[in-house]
């Protein structure tokens, strides 16, 4: 499994996946800027996978962010087992 994703062709430039801006309470220029960075980091990098931003306001919940959440550190947790 892992040879045909080696075999597969990389992106031409990095993806960036963004949860929880409109209830994070950032301002749309701040985000704007924070993703403009972001992806200058990850080409600077010569990353060119898949990224994710995840704004949290713990003041202003926001169900699906936190679903979103809980996925990442189940994900995290799983493949820090497989690699250990």
């Amino acid at each position: 499994m892992k040879i045909l994703n080696f075999l597969k062709p990389k992106p031409a430039q990095p993806t960036i996946d963004s949860y929880g801006q409109q209830s994070s309470g950032v301002e749309p220029i701040q985000m704007q800027s924070l993703m403009e960075w972001l992806f200058a980091s990850l080409l600077n990098a010569k990353y060119f996978g898949k990224s994710y931003l995840i704004s949290y306001n713990s003041d202003n919940t926001d169900p699906s962010v936190e679903q979103v959440i809980k996925k990442a550190m189940y994900w995290g947790e799983r493949q820090a087992r497989l690699h250990h």
